[in-house]
């Protein structure tokens, strides 16, 4: 497979309150843009890490078993704009403050089925809360679904607010299952380059933890060129109004599963033999070999870079090494809102611990093939049935309990990005 093979996807979106506060409030903020440093195309085979910085046009490659540096000539190109980043910060727009005092609410998942409609799920009430129409910008991909610290959801090329009052209208839109509005009034903007375009992963931007609020949350893109041999381009756009940031040309295939750092930064992984990336908002790209192909990535409470699908592999990226493997593990891993780390395969999930990669507790086998399982704000798991593609399971790993939701899909799911907003919350500090 080249990029994700996908047919049903679900997300949880978060809401933030300060506690005390009404759950899920939050409100956006813009500021003035910076203007991104242009850098370039960058590649990298087993144990190197390859800058091209487009300014001076000249490519650095270093290898890890050796002192030598070579330099080249670029081979990318890039292109960049200025927009309403609101960071002058442009290796990353950090965070601010600390996100103890509040609270995350991931009150929403979200799927696509086989067609051209988002649908939300109010995970407290196990009920569908709206769906949206995708025709008029197009959900391109129906495999491709981020969802920001803030909530807003990115489904193909639809951008939609979750937080009421982030609607342009909050009370012109869907209340239900099939009640599609025309226009409705909570789809924030839509992705230009459409449909050939994949939405990636939102940065976490700026958290005040005063106020509980989110700034400069922007989203990364790939828009889809086509063949294998023509590059594809990754955008960074401005997560308010879809202004582009950055526009840089990367190689086809390499970028899958993503996921963005607390300052910003893009880590992807696609499932194949390209290595593992990193790409800073400044458009620096960096590449190291991966032990071997991944399907998920995320990124843990502790920063490092986790890889599954095959066997779970952990990245540090302030060593720029991979760390040995404690024990070996085939299984796809997440962590959730408590920092525990829990593993799927086939049927069966399970807490491990992170350091050991040891079995903690019993083996849930909950009867049904999975492709995901998401993390709301109880911790409960929100399942795709891959033998009956219709039904979304809450299930409860403390007790057993189980809450289908008819969702009314008409395909299989199998998911291998970024679809929860806990994977978006859990590596701010």
């Amino acid at each position: 497979m080249r990029r994700f093979t996908v047919s049903i996807a679900l997300v949880l979106a978060s809401g933030l309150s300060c506690a005390g506060d009404d759950v899920g409030l939050s409100r956006s903020s813009t500021g003035e843009a910076s203007e991104a440093s242009t850098t370039g195309l960058s590649t990298g085979g087993a144990g190197t890490s390859t800058t091209v910085d487009a300014s001076s046009g000249v490519e650095t490659s270093a290898d890890s078993d050796s002192d030598s540096v070579e330099t080249s000539s670029s081979a990318g190109e890039v292109s960049t704009t200025s927009g309403s980043s609101g960071s002058e910060d442009t290796t990353g727009s950090g965070t601010t403050g600390s996100k103890a005092e509040c609270e995350p609410s991931f009150r929403y998942a979200w799927y696509v089925p086989f067609g051209n409609t988002l649908v939300k799920i109010d995970t407290t009430a196990a009920s569908v809360a709206g769906e949206y129409d995708g025709t008029p910008g197009g959900l391109g991909f129906d495999d491709a679904l981020a969802v920001a610290p803030h909530g807003d959801i990115a489904a193909g090329c639809m951008i939609v607010a979750a937080d009421p009052e982030r609607c342009p209208d909050p009370l012109q839109t869907s209340i239900g299952l099939g009640d599609i509005v025309d226009g409705d009034g909570c789809v924030r903007w839509t992705i230009p380059q459409c449909p050939r375009t994949l939405p990636l992963a939102w940065t976490p931007g700026t958290f005040d933890a005063e106020t509980c609020q989110w700034q400069d949350v922007n989203l990364w893109a790939l828009e889809v060129v086509g063949g294998f041999s023509d590059p594809d381009t990754l955008r960074l756009l401005d997560g308010d109004t879809g202004d582009e940031l950055l526009s840089m040309a990367v190689e086809p295939g390499s970028v899958g599963s993503s996921q963005a750092d607390p300052d910003g930064n893009l880590w992807t992984s696609s499932n194949n033999f390209s290595p593992l990336t990193r790409v800073t908002p400044a458009g620096t790209l960096d590449t190291w070999a991966k032990p071997e192909p991944s399907y998920l990535l995320r990124i843990g409470p502790e920063g490092n870079v986790w890889t599954s699908g095959g066997q779970v592999h952990v990245f540090d990226p302030v060593a720029e090494a991979w760390l040995p493997q404690p024990a070996p593990l085939e299984a796809f891993c997440a962590f959730n809102l408590a920092e525990e780390l829990w593993c799927h395969y086939l049927a069966d999930f399970w807490q491990v611990d992170p350091v050991t990669f040891a079995t903690i507790g019993e083996v849930h086998d909950v009867g049904v093939s999975l492709y995901e399982f998401s993390v709301d704000d109880q911790n409960n798991l929100w399942i795709l049935d891959a033998n009956e593609p219709t039904q979304v399971w809450r299930y409860d790993p403390s007790t057993a309990a189980v809450d289908v939701v008819d969702i009314g899909g008409t395909n299989s799911a199998a998911v291998y990005g970024d679809r929860t907003g806990a994977a978006a919350w859990i590596p701010v500090p």
